[in-house]
């Protein structure tokens, strides 16, 4: 499967939401309804992309590829509860059900992209709940409806084995299962199997990551898999953090919010992105740090590094 973010622009999102703060404690899953024949995942980010409908979702899935079209943050109208829980605490997923696609692997596809999600965004498989949750419409619907014998017990399921790696990568005796989070550093090369295979194929760089903690699944030498990067990346590419999870308010001023940690300005890929004065009064989830005390926290919903005392 492929995975492409084609995020859209703020502007596009706000006409769709109500605005950036999503904590992002749910996912939500839909199947889009539509079974037109070409109304694929691209069709359908096109859709939201140009002009959109109203209401938008996070993602969209098919038997080929997983789109995203709204980043995270935006507490996107999806879920039908106006400024309910599933509005504007959860990520969406709509799963594609064109009839010139394959049915079966679009499913599959979304419980593997159901379980990227929940993964890096630390949302427990308790809080992935069908649109249905919400508002008792009937999504998704043919799942619901155990269409080709994959009820939403048995999609469950699928996510828990990619969640637990029963699905793996490969099976190569040399693969080292492992479960670290790096912040990525350099821009490296990201591949579907590492630079030392001869039938690798480059997928993208992590220019685009630059400053993200990611969860290193796999090792192979000096190669490490990353599900949320989708794809192998040299070891040089990333940096040692101190991990954490608590919560923290925003009660200072004057702190610059950067996409890597300040200490790292010297980096050429290092963006200064806004201040401390924007985010006050906000809570956040910190789930990395720069040293144990002291330091630099890394804002998990913003995906970016600010001084400690910002907080204090």
């Amino acid at each position: 499967m492929d995975i492409k973010r084609l995020i859209v622009p703020d502007s596009v999102s706000n006409r769709v939401s109500f605005g950036r703060g999503n904590p992002r404690n749910y996912l939500t899953i839909h199947q889009t309804g539509n079974t037109a024949a070409g109304a694929n995942a691209k069709a359908h980010h096109n859709l939201q992309a140009r002009s959109g409908i109203g209401y938008g979702w996070h993602w969209q899935v098919d038997d080929h590829e997983a789109i995203q079209t709204h980043d995270h943050d935006f507490k996107i109208w999806h879920a039908g509860d106006n400024r309910g829980k599933g509005n504007t605490e959860s990520i969406s997923i709509e799963i594609c059900v064109n009839s010139d696609g394959d049915y079966n692997q679009s499913v599959e596809n979304g419980a593997k992209l159901a379980a990227l999600i929940l993964k890096e965004e630390n949302i427990d498989i308790s809080n992935m709940v069908q649109h249905n949750y919400w508002t008792g419409k009937n999504c998704p619907e043919q799942i619901r409806a155990g269409k080709n014998g994959i009820t939403w017990a048995v999609f469950v399921e699928k996510v828990k084995g990619y969640l637990n790696g029963i699905k793996k990568v490969g099976d190569d005796e040399e693969v080292e299962n492992i479960s670290i989070r790096k912040v990525v550093l350099n821009d490296r090369a990201i591949d579907n199997l590492p630079n030392f295979c001869a039938d690798r194929n480059n997928v993208g760089n992590t220019v685009n990551y630059i400053g993200f903690v990611v969860t290193l699944t796999k090792k192979w030498n000096d190669y490490y898999y990353s599900q949320y990067l989708n794809g192998w990346v040299h070891e040089s590419a990333f940096e040692d953090i101190i991990e954490c999870n608590f919560k923290a308010v925003v009660k200072n001023k004057g702190y610059s919010v950067d996409n890597l940690a300040w200490t790292k300005r010297e980096n050429k890929w290092y963006k200064h992105i806004t201040s401390s004065d924007e985010l006050l009064g906000k809570k956040f989830t910190i789930t990395a740090r720069t040293q144990k005390e002291g330091g630099y926290y890394y804002i998990h919903e913003l995906a970016k590094w600010v001084d400690n005392r910002a907080f204090e």
